[in-house]
């Protein structure tokens, strides 16, 4: 396993790389004190780990926004007082996030709170107890206890910049359970209390991804963590003629056999290694059940009226003097997408059949999170007869993309 990308574009790959998945699920909760997982959402996300802090134990503090924390003060206070840092650590953004270390006093309960100007302070509560937490018994591999959201995305990307923040360009581990297993790289290190990260322990959970593999291993590690949703299709590898297609579906929620904690989490990561592979990051973008559509370098999509959970308007065709209007009309479509357009251009073209049309070349810049609206929007336009290519690349601070866009015109438009 290796690092490739710089740190900053490392960053950014990784959070562009699984920031899709719940944007397209649609699941934004509630903001809320979550007293089961320690964990508060919200505009400012903050996380207290392990979940079951004992008094005189290390435990570590996230916290993560959109909002940069350059004047925020992150403190923690117990029954005897405000509890001092071993370490911290910040990086971002967005999201911006900080870390906190520190050694847990008494028993009681605990608060931790950001506080900045022009800003309500975000607090969490959390309990220090020498007692141990109930298990649950349960069939599945691991019951969902949270729902994806702005919050849980934020804590997940600023948790996976941390356990590579500090590493050189040519880095590299024999597994990422090296990096896991690293109580200084990895604020969720035995948070679940199972000695689940101990290296030797009965428990510890050993992961060896391949290169396809490994952005489904740290979705899986992180979602089992935190008690989130996760799962995954079973793919073709597709051909010359035909891109990969997915049918069954597998879910933490699936019968861990018998077995429960750290061993059916080793057993759902074997299901993984197994069923992902190189295919699986080249499905078709309209196939929107698939979790994670990228690197995608796609020609021919079908037509609008065929892409899922989307009413296209009545077709029509451009006039000749709203050809003009057309790089207009694609600003402000970038703008409602929170997308930075660099270039639009429009050209008339002939098929092979000599029918003329618009063919638009776009390049944009901007959040992955926001390519999935920005095609949705464009597929709605009335011209549009089809999306022909779409790039994404990864290689600059900012994702930046190219589409080819097909609209059709009047006849006898210049």
């Amino acid at each position: 396993m290796r690092k490739s990308a710089s740190r900053g574009n490392a960053r950014r790959f990784f959070l562009a790389l699984f920031a899709l998945n719940s944007a397209w699920a649609g699941s934004t909760p509630a903001a809320g004190n979550d007293k089961a997982a320690c964990l508060l959402t919200g505009p400012v996300a903050i996380l207290a780990s392990p979940m079951s802090i004992r008094p005189g134990g290390a435990a570590r503090i996230l916290a993560a926004s959109d909002e940069a924390f350059d004047k925020a003060v992150l403190r923690i206070r117990g029954p005897s007082g405000f509890v001092d840092a071993v370490t911290s650590k910040s990086g971002g953004g967005p999201p911006f996030w900080r870390i906190l270390e520190f050694k847990a006093g008494p028993e009681g309960t605990y608060t931790v709170s950001l506080t900045a100007e022009n800003r309500e302070p975000a607090v969490l509560s959390f309990s220090v107890s020498s007692g141990r937490p109930e298990e649950r018994p349960s069939r599945a591999v691991w019951e969902n206890r949270l729902e994806w959201g702005r919050a849980c995305e934020n804590l997940y990307s600023a948790w996976l910049e941390a356990l590579f923040r500090n590493d050189e360009d040519n880095a590299s581990w024999k597994s990422l359970d090296a990096i896991t297993g690293d109580p200084r790289r990895n604020v969720l290190h035995n948070h679940l209390g199972l000695g689940e990260d101990d290296a030797g322990g009965k428990n510890y959970v050993r992961m060896r991804p391949d290169c396809a593999d490994n952005p489904f291993f740290l979705r899986a590690y992180f979602a089992w963590k935190l008690g989130l949703p996760f799962g995954f299709h079973e793919c073709s590898r597709g051909n010359r003629r035909s891109p990969p297609r997915c049918s069954s579906w597998t879910s933490n929620l699936a019968d861990g056999g018998g077995r429960s904690g750290a061993p059916a989490f080793r057993s759902f990561l074997g299901r993984v290694m197994n069923v992902i592979h190189s295919g699986t990051a080249r499905t078709r973008l309209d196939d929107l059940k698939v979790l994670y559509p990228l690197y995608a370098e796609l020609a021919a999509l079908d037509g609008p009226a065929q892409w899922p959970n989307l009413k296209a308007p009545p077709p029509r065709r451009l006039a000749g003097p709203e050809v003009t209007a057309i790089p207009e009309r694609f600003v402000e479509i970038a703008g409602r997408c929170g997308m930075e357009l660099g270039a639009v251009s429009p050209q008339v073209q002939s098929d092979e059949t000599g029918r003329r049309f618009l063919r638009v070349e776009v390049r944009l810049s901007g959040p992955y999170v926001s390519l999935q609206p920005l095609l949705r929007e464009l597929v709605r336009m009335p011209e549009m007869e089809r999306l022909d290519k779409l790039e994404i690349r990864r290689e600059s601070l900012n994702e930046e993309y190219g589409i080819w866009a097909r609209l059709a015109l009047e006849e006898g438009t210049p």
